[in-house]
């Protein structure tokens, strides 16, 4: 869930406004980068959000867990510091890869204004400023320097339908490419149905039944029927596939 805030409240540091300093107050939370400030998810929910900002900001990226050390402002809120990054969330980030006159840079489309300074690119990979990218981080920022990666894909154009699709997949580490056990296994599927494959089930085939799945789909596995009964009454029929029959638990599809 996004934190909420007030920019009227974010103009300068919550430090100097009559905060409460305790020496034992460390916090472990998650980071929610709001470009130049933050806040502190804590772990523990019966402790208030920690608003961040200033140069410790630098050392964690967006859904990193870290520590904290929190101080209770005047107000009954905290703010506080990054004191150290406990486990990064990725390894890897995708953005839009811009050139620089000091290099190539990637910039996060989550909003954060994260930017990540490119050290190489993989696999021949030959640059285009504007193209959506895949890269790996080889060094962490600290507070002197920033993090720095390795492009390791070119996605294309953020405008393109299929490009943002793959962006969604490569953002959330979402495999796309099937191992070779499960296209072993889906090859066993039997390409025509017999009626061995049916038995035991209800026979619908003189009612008129069409798929409702669009054109580009991966799977038709919806369909609808209609269906005139006596009185004026019409009968729906909602038909969906069992999957089930196919994929079994723990099954390599399955998984």
């Amino acid at each position: 869930m996004k934190r909420k805030f007030n920019n009227q409240n974010n103009k300068g540091s919550f430090r100097g406004r009559g905060k409460k300093h305790r020496n034992d107050d460390l916090r472990e939370g998650k980071v929610e980068h709001h470009g130049r400030f933050a806040f502190l998810v804590s772990l523990n929910q019966s402790f208030p959000d920690v608003f961040l900002r200033g140069p410790s900001l630098s050392l964690a990226m967006d859904g990193d867990i870290v520590v904290a050390r929190a101080y209770q402002e005047f107000d009954g809120r905290y703010s506080g510091e990054i004191v150290e990054v406990l486990k990064h969330a990725k390894t890897s980030m995708v953005g839009v890869l811009k050139q620089f006159p000091h290099g190539w840079v990637i910039f996060t489309e989550s909003g954060t204004t994260q930017s990540v300074h490119v050290d190489s690119f993989a696999n021949n990979i030959v640059p285009k400023d504007g193209l959506l990218a895949v890269l790996e981080v080889s060094r962490w920022p600290t507070q002197t320097s920033g993090a720095t990666g390795i492009v390791t894909e070119l996605i294309g154009d953020p405008n393109n339908l299929d490009v943002r699709i793959t962006k969604l997949l490569r953002a959330r580490a979402i495999n796309d490419t099937f191992p070779k056990n499960v296209l072993d296994q889906s090859k066993l599927f039997p390409s025509k149905l017999t009626p061995q494959l049916w038995a035991g089930r209800e026979e619908l085939f003189k009612i008129k039944i069409f798929t409702i799945d669009g054109a580009d789909a991966r799977d038709f596995d919806d369909a609808v029927s209609l269906q005139h009964l006596d009185g004026g009454l019409f009968r729906l029929g909602v038909h969906i596939a069992d999957v089930g029959n196919y994929v079994k638990h723990g099954s390599a599809i399955d998984k």
